[in-house]
C-alpha cells in the first residue's frame, strides 16, 4: 500500500464537494465503526492473555491507525481513489480491486452476523423465556427470536445514505458504549461483584486467542455481559443464603486508614500521572517518529504493571506506608536510604522542571515583564518563576488527600483544556494537520523514550494515594483509570501536536502555537 500511495507523483488534490458531513459527525462515525459492541468480549481476550497482553492490544491498535493514515494518503494523492476496492486495483489491478472486494464484503456479512448473535444473546438473558407461538406450538425459540426482532430493528438503517444523517445513529451508539461501560463499573462497584481477581502477568497460551481479540468465533461463547449476570445473580443468592464473603479465605489483609473515597483518589493519581509533561510530547513524536508510540505504550503498561506490584507488597504486609519502606522490605537500611535520596532528588527536579515550563509559558504571554527590586533587575521569566513559586507555595500546607483533590481536579480540567485548545488552533485558527512527519527517526528515539518514561514517574506518591484511599480493595481500578486516561491524553496530543507542526514543533507545544500566531 505505501508503494501505491508513493508511485503516484501528482501533487496531493483534495475535491472540497465530496463530503458534506462536518469534522464532528465524521469523528462520530469514525468513533461508532471503532467503538463497536466487540467491547463486550474484550474482558474475555484480557483473560486468554492476561495483564502483559495489553501491549499487543496497544501495539495492533497503533498499527492499523498506521494503516488509516496511509489509506487517507493514498486518496490524497489520487482523487480517483473512492473506495477500498479502488486502493487494490491501483496497487494490483483488476484483480486486486477483485479480491479486496470480495474480503471486504465477505469481512462486513461476517460482521453483521457477530453483532446479531450478540444482540440475540443479551436480549435472551435477559427474556430467557421469550418464544413464538402459532397456534400453540412454539416455532421459534427465545434466541432466535431475538435476532430475528434485532434484524427487523436494524433493517431500516440500510436505507441511510447520507453520513450527515448516520452521525445521528453514530453518536448514540457512542453513548450507548460509554453506558455499557459505566454499567460495567457500576456492578462492579455496587452490585456485590467487586474487583477482587488479580489475573496473572502472561499467558502464552492464551496469545492468539489475545491476537484474534475481534474475531467473531469467541463471542457467542465469551459473552461478557451474560456472565455478569450470572454473577450478579449468583451473589444475590449468596446474600440470601447468608454466606459473607469473609467465610471465603481471602488471606490479604487491608488496613485502611483513608477518608479519600474512590472519586478523589482518581482525581489525585490523574492528576499526578498526566501532568503539564502534555505538552512536551508532541515533541517527543517528532524525535523519534510515528512508531514511537509503541514504546510509549509500552512504557504506560510496564509503569501500570509496577503500580500493581506495589499495591501487592502494601496489601501483603500493612506494614509498608512508603515507597522508602518497599526498599527497606527488599534491601535493608541501604535500600531504604538509597530510595528515600534518590525519591527526594526525582520530586526536586520535577519541581525545577514545573516552574521552568511555567516561566517560559508566562513569559511568552507577557514578554515585557520585568522587575526591579532596590536596583537589582530581574527578567522576565525569572520574575515569573518567582511568582510561581510563590503561587504554589501556600499547598504545601495542605496535609489532607481529600482537600487536596479538588485541586487535582482543577488540574484535570486544565489538562483537557489544553488538549482542546490545541486542537482548537488546528481546526480554526489557520494552522491545520498538514504535516505528515516520518515513520521513526533511530537518532531521535532515545530522546523520545526518556520524555515518555517522565511522563509516568508517579510511582514515589502511589503509597500514599493508597494510604489515603477509604476502599483500597479498588486501589488498581484507581491506577487503571489514571494509566488509561493519562495515555489516552498523551496520544492525542502527540498525534495533534505533530499533525500541525511535524518536525518543527518546539519543546513545548505551546511555544509553537505563539511562534504560528505570530506568522498569522
Amino acid at each position: 500500500m505505501q508503494d501505491a500511495c508513493d508511485s503516484v507523483t501528482v501533487p496531493i488534490l483534495v475535491d472540497s464537494n465530496n463530503g458534506t458531513a462536518s469534522f464532528l459527525k465524521t469523528t462520530f462515525n469514525g468513533l461508532n465503526s471503532l467503538l463497536g459492541i466487540a467491547v463486550l468480549s474484550v474482558p474475555y481476550a484480557l483473560s486468554c492473555g492476561d495483564w502483559a497482553s495489553l501491549i499487543l492490544l496497544l501495539v495492533i491498535s497503533s498499527a492499523t491507525c498506521y494503516t488509516g493514515l496511509l489509506i487517507k494518503k493514498c486518496m490524497e494523492a489520487d482523487p480517483n481513489i473512492r473506495t477500498y476496492p479502488g486502493i487494490g486495483e491501483k496497487a494490483f489491478g483488476a484483480r486486486g480491486r477483485l479480491v479486496v472486494s470480495i474480503f471486504m464484503n465477505l469481512e462486513l456479512y461476517l460482521l453483521a452476523i457477530g453483532f446479531l448473535i450478540l444482540v440475540a444473546d443479551n436480549l435472551h438473558s435477559l427474556l430467557p423465556d421469550l418464544l413464538v407461538n402459532v397456534q400453540g406450538r412454539s416455532v421459534i425459540n427465545g434466541r432466535q427470536t431475538c435476532i430475528l426482532l434485532a434484524a427487523l430493528i436494524i433493517m431500516p438503517t440500510v436505507w441511510i445514505d447520507n453520513l450527515t444523517t448516520l452521525s445521528y445513529v453514530s453518536a448514540t451508539g457512542i453513548v450507548v458504549t460509554v453506558v455499557i461501560a459505566g454499567s460495567v463499573v457500576w456492578s462492579g462497584e455496587s452490585d456485590g461483584v467487586g474487583f477482587n481477581q488479580k489475573g496473572v502477568f502472561f499467558n502464552w497460551r492464551g496469545l492468539p486467542t489475545k491476537i484474534i481479540e475481534n474475531t467473531w468465533l469467541h463471542l457467542s461463547r465469551s459473552n461478557f455481559t451474560y456472565k455478569l449476570t450470572m454473577q450478579v445473580r449468583e451473589n444475590d443468592k449468596l446474600g440470601v443464603c447468608g454466606v459473607d464473603k469473609s467465610e471465603k479465605g481471602e488471606s490479604v489483609s487491608y488496613n485502611s486508614t483513608g477518608t479519600t473515597s474512590f472519586f478523589k483518589t482518581t482525581f489525585n493519581t490523574v492528576n499526578t500521572l498526566a501532568g503539564v509533561r502534555i505538552m512536551s510530547i508532541p515533541y517527543a513524536i517528532s524525535s523519534g517518529g510515528w512508531l514511537s508510540l509503541i514504546p510509549l505504550f509500552v512504557i504506560a503498561s510496564a509503569t501500570f504493571y509496577t503500580g500493581l506490584l506495589i499495591k501487592r507488597c502494601m496489601d501483603a504486609d500493612p506494614s509498608v506506608r512508603s515507597y522508602p519502606d518497599i526498599g527497606d522490605k527488599a534491601f535493608g537500611r541501604k535500600g531504604r536510604i538509597l530510595i528515600s535520596v534518590s525519591i527526594h532528588l526525582e520530586l526536586f527536579l520535577i519541581d525545577v522542571g514545573f516552574l521552568i515550563l511555567a516561566g517560559d509559558n508566562l513569559h511568552k504571554l507577557l514578554p515585557n515583564l520585568e522587575t526591579n527590586i532596590h536596583g537589582i533587575q530581574i527578567g522576565g521569566p525569572r520574575s515569573f518563576i518567582i511568582l510561581v513559586a510563590l503561587m504554589v507555595l501556600p499547598l504545601i500546607w495542605i496535609n489532607k488527600m481529600t482537600t487536596l483533590s479538588y485541586i487535582s481536579a482543577t488540574g484535570v480540567l486544565a489538562y483537557v483544556v489544553i488538549l482542546g485548545s490545541v486542537l482548537w488552533s488546528g481546526l480554526f485558527d489557520g494552522v491545520g494537520f498538514h504535516q505528515n512527519g516520518v515513520l521513526i527517526n533511530w537518532s531521535g528515539l532515545p530522546t523520545a523514550c526518556s520524555l515518555y518514561t517522565m511522563c509516568y514517574h508517579a510511582h514515589s506518591v502511589f503509597p500514599t494515594l493508597y494510604n489515603s484511599s477509604s476502599n483500597q480493595r479498588q486501589f488498581h481500578l484507581v491506577l487503571f483509570v489514571g494509566f488509561v486516561f493519562s495515555t489516552a491524553t498523551y496520544v492525542s496530543m502527540a498525534i495533534i501536536g505533530y499533525l500541525m507542526f511535524g518536525s518543527e514543533v518546539k519543546s513545548q507545544i505551546t511555544l509553537s502555537l505563539h511562534s504560528s500566531n505570530n506568522q498569522l
